[in-house]
């Protein structure tokens, strides 16, 4: 049986004994990186999901001859998640932030594990002063520009950017999730191959 099914079955009850898991009412549901979903009024997708032990980060947005730092995780791992949320309907939305997500955002964004557990947040975005340089190219965070738009899409539009968890050096991704959760519904995409 699989989790809509078991959803189905339990009927009324499924808000309380799955309060963890979403709602597929609303949109979400689960997919695996690549995959676009949609949750309340927006179309997510996760374009790449990639693990390492350091990060090229320049100081200044706006100086693009501004030094870069690198970074290097120590007893730990950074997980650097694209994603790309785009406004299909007809109003402005509300977007998630990243986790921990400040009051003027709409729901959160973090890893978490598979257990399930009602309350679990996971982990939530690690601290990156600047753009990340990746292939040679500086690039803004997801964070930074949904900021830049007060948190809020208008209709038609699309943002895009990266989000860094640091996680301990043998968490494993094969068992956990990239989670957008708005209220009780969720869109989860999975790290196992």
């Amino acid at each position: 049986m699989n989790r809509r099914e078991f959803v189905r079955s339990l009927g009324a009850a499924a808000p309380l004994a799955l309060a963890g898991c979403g709602s597929y009412a609303d949109g979400g549901g689960e997919g695996v990186p690549g995959d676009t979903l949609s949750l309340l009024d927006l179309e997510y997708t996760v374009t790449r999901v990639a693990a390492t032990d350091t990060l090229d980060v320049r100081g200044d947005d706006s100086d693009e001859s501004a030094p870069t730092t690198r970074l290097r995780a120590e007893r730990s791992t950074y997980v650097v998640v694209d994603l790309r949320v785009e406004n299909s309907s007809g109003e402005p939305q509300g977007l998630p932030a990243p986790s921990p997500a400040p009051l003027t955002a709409t729901g959160e964004i973090y890893l978490s594990g598979r257990d399930r557990r009602v309350g679990n947040r996971g982990i939530g975005a690690a601290s990156v002063a600047g753009p990340l340089v990746r292939e040679g190219a500086a690039t803004r965070g997801y964070g930074p520009r949904i900021a830049d738009l007060d948190w809020s899409l208008p209709p038609g539009a699309s943002v895009a950017g990266w989000i860094v968890f640091s996680v301990a050096a043998d968490y494993d991704l094969g068992e956990n999730d990239v989670v957008v959760r708005i209220g009780n519904a969720a869109a989860e995409w999975a790290l196992r191959a």
